[in-house]
Formats: structure tokens, C-alpha cells, sequence
């Protein structure tokens, strides 16, 4: 007699991440806990700031050097369209956009390039004095 085997679908997850290109740290829970809600997408109330040091372990870097100088980001998760929303910088390539993705359970979803996560010289236009 064979077992009927049963398949339940996973909940997709929000938070923060980081990709140094080889580990992606990423800190996730499910978007119904520990998050608010701003225009129907939910976000997690996560700060890179404040998990820093754990991820840089996790990377195996020096957790000494800014947060800001790995590229990062976030998932959030568009209550309307069901779809999770990788927010990310010019760094992070589609293959990594991918990986995310699958971290974060995320059967739907769609990236989208944040200015907050740029890096290098996009990163420095940002703060050009426009005198």
C-alpha cells in the first residue's frame, strides 16, 4: 500500500538580506509576524543595522567594516498581487535576484531596484552636491 503523500505549500517569507556574492545572509520570518504594513505591501520590521554583525559572520567577514559596503536589501510582500518584491541594488544580478527568491520561498515575485541599496559609483552620485 503506497502513502499518500501530502504537499503544503510554504508560506512565502519577508526581511533583510546580504550577498557578498559567494553566502547570501539572509534574515527571514513569515510576513503575517514581526512586520507593518505601508500602501498593501508588508515589510519586516528588520533593520541591517542591527543584524550586521550576525551576517557578517554568517559571510565570514570582518564585521568591523560597514553594513553598507555589502550589497543588500529586502523582500517585502505585495498583499494585493500575492507577489514578493525583492528591493536591491545595481549590484545584484539576476542569478542572485533567483536565489533570493528560493530563500524567501517566493513562488511569485518580482525585482526591483531600490537607490537606497546602490553601491560604489552609483552609491556616491547619490550624494553629490547638485552646486
Amino acid at each position: 500500500m503506497k502513502k499518500k503523500v501530502r504537499i503544503v505549500e510554504e508560506n512565502p517569507l519577508i526581511g533583510i538580506w546580504w550577498d557578498d556574492g559567494k553566502t547570501i545572509a539572509e534574515f527571514s520570518h513569515p510576513y503575517t509576524v514581526n512586520s507593518s504594513q505601508i500602501a498593501g505591501r508588508v515589510d519586516s520590521n528588520h533593520a541591517h543595522a542591527d543584524l550586521w554583525i550576525e551576517a557578517a559572520l554568517k559571510m565570514k567577514i570582518d564585521p568591523m567594516r560597514e553594513y553598507y559596503l555589502v550589497p543588500r536589501g529586502r523582500v517585502v510582500f505585495d498583499l494585493q498581487t500575492q507577489t514578493g518584491i525583492i528591493l536591491h541594488g545595481n549590484e545584484t544580478n539576476r542569478a542572485r535576484l533567483e536565489k533570493i527568491a528560493n530563500l524567501f520561498r517566493l513562488n511569485k515575485w518580482r525585482a526591483e531596484s531600490d537607490l537606497h541599496y546602490s553601491m560604489g559609483s552609483a552609491a556616491d552620485r547619490l550624494f553629490e552636491d547638485d552646486d
